[in-house]
């Protein structure tokens, strides 16, 4: 995730406040944690080595830097996947709102471009109920994008719900009739953009929002280890290595895990039996809403 501390200043400027900012972060990183995919925070400045990443998210990054874009043109081109929210270079590095979002070139390299953004007051205080609005102005309260690519969901809307034309991208939302996220190829790569502020709906509790990130994740990224029943987390050290597995469910779990063939025996830390790995599988047992952990070797 890209972390430029120049777009939470200008958040504050704005509002007196960073939650936009700040929620975004929090809520992409939870889902990229229930994706089980491991998560770097890189400056702008890293941009230039990101070789070694396969997708790159933006959270809540509304200055976009030429230096910034021309990076992330780069990556996708190069093959790697991106992620944009809503307002994503919608100002210079001087805070000059540009005419074009997202600046640089970018509306036509990625193929889509934003119209005027609307405001949500859903968390507001004393917001209006939609019911006491008049149809045209309930978007304001219960504005949400209804994805049919790569997953079919309903999002809610969260600060903003910004509608955008499209001219080479693919709409895969929309909100009634007007488009509100796209994809694009380009190049060796992929650039998903959503009209809205994904991650803090994400950090409110939108359970589609995790199941959004995880589809568009799953394309280009895959975990070093898998399980059907259980989400299995392996961290890997000079020191040793740990497989930690999560069971979610509400019930006991037995599941198969596959691990990389380069190891050959796992011993559970809290009971200390060991087991063969065979076939690159190793056996668990999980309690409900609980959690194993395993040393490999």
């Amino acid at each position: 995730m890209i972390v430029d501390i120049d777009n939470a200043l200008l958040t504050f400027a704005m509002s007196g406040k960073e939650d936009a900012s700040v929620k975004s972060f929090s809520g992409y990183y939870k889902a990229l944690w229930n994706s089980d995919v491991l998560v770097d925070f890189i400056e702008p400045q890293s941009l230039a080595n990101s070789e070694k990443y396969r997708f790159i998210i933006a959270p809540w990054h509304l200055i976009g830097k030429k230096e910034t874009a021309d990076h992330l043109r780069r990556f996708v081109e190069g093959g790697g996947s991106l992620l944009l929210e809503t307002g994503f270079a919608s100002y210079d590095e001087h805070m000059v709102y540009n005419p074009i979002v997202p600046a640089f070139g970018l509306a036509d390299a990625f193929g889509y471009r934003e119209l005027e953004s609307l405001y949500m007051m859903q968390n507001e205080p004393n917001s209006p109920k939609s019911e006491d609005l008049p149809q045209s102005e309930r978007v304001y309260v219960q504005g949400h994008l209804s994805f049919t690519e790569p997953i079919s969901a309903a999002i809610k809307a969260h600060t903003f719900l910004t509608p955008v034309t499209a001219s080479s991208a693919k709409v895969i939302a929309t909100y009634e009739s007007s488009p509100v996220a796209t994809t694009k190829k380009l190049g060796q790569g992929r650039v998903y953009y959503i009209g809205t502020n994904l991650g803090a709906s994400i950090e409110e509790g939108s359970e589609a929002g995790i199941e959004l990130v995880r589809a568009i994740v799953a394309d280009s990224v895959q975990p070093v280890v898998t399980s059907e029943k259980v989400r299995p987390r392996l961290i890997e050290s000079p020191n040793g290595s740990l497989l930690i597995v999560f069971n979610d469910s509400t019930i006991d779990q037995t599941a198969e895990i596959r691990v990389p063939d380069r190891y050959k025996q796992a011993v559970d830390v809290y009971s200390q039996q060991s087991q063969t790995i065979q076939n690159n599988k190793i056996q668990v047992d999980v309690p409900f809403e609980g959690v194993s952990v395993f040393r490999l070797s």
